[in-house]
């Protein structure tokens, strides 16, 4: 089981660093301006067909067609997982071991991230338009616009259920052009996504606290 990060080290590392003002006080937002990115943090519950269950807390963007970026966080805030998808590319990286996979964004590899088997055009869909064409998976979203974050959202196939519940928005002192672009944060060492160790029910399972 990997472990959390130290709240310590997480300044310049994805989206937390940003959110929480490193270079300020702790929770501080600047003013913003109408192109810098605007984030749901989530809270959720991921159970797989063996009946494991755990608990996380994501940080995410999404924009269409393809852009994704999400941060599952650990119990001191630190970002423990970045998922940063875009333009086909997806880097996947475990922060407290400095490394990233990446490359082609294809399902298997999306399913050893969220245990869903769907491309990151699919996946995006599904949280802003409520719409999977998939049948083997079911998505249950609140009626917000379509286009916008959900308040909550629910992913059903036989093998996994995942839920989330919107707990805030926040606006973040970083341009949305930088976010879902497929690249790792910097100074990480990177490593071909086919590397990413094989795991049925997603990442998040491995990461989240027992439910």
């Amino acid at each position: 089981m990997r472990g959390a990060l130290l709240a310590a080290g997480i300044c310049g590392l994805g989206l937390l660093a940003v959110a929480t003002g490193c270079a300020g006080r702790r929770g501080e937002l600047t003013d913003v301006a109408d192109d810098l990115a605007t984030v749901g943090v989530y809270r959720g519950r991921v159970e797989s067909s063996a009946g494991e269950a755990r608990r996380f807390r994501l940080m995410l963007y999404v924009s269409r067609p393809d852009r994704m970026h999400g941060e599952i966080l650990g119990p001191l805030g630190g970002p423990q997982l970045i998922v940063d998808g875009g333009g086909g590319q997806l880097a996947v990286t475990w922060v407290r071991d400095r490394v990233a996979y990446v490359g082609q964004a294809r399902p298997e590899i999306v399913r050893r991230v969220f245990g869903l088997s769907l491309s990151m055009e699919e996946l995006v869909g599904a949280v802003l338009d409520g719409v999977l064409d998939d049948p083997s998976y079911t998505v249950v979203r609140s009626d917000e616009a379509a286009g916008s974050l959900p308040s909550s959202i629910e992913i059903h196939s036989d093998e996994i259920e995942l839920r989330m519940n919107l707990r805030r928005m926040r606006a973040l002192d970083k341009g949305a052009s930088e976010l879902g672009r497929g690249t790792p944060p910097p100074g990480m060492e990177v490593r071909p996504i086919e590397e990413l160790e094989s795991a049925d029910d997603g990442a998040i399972l491995e990461l989240g606290e027992a439910a």
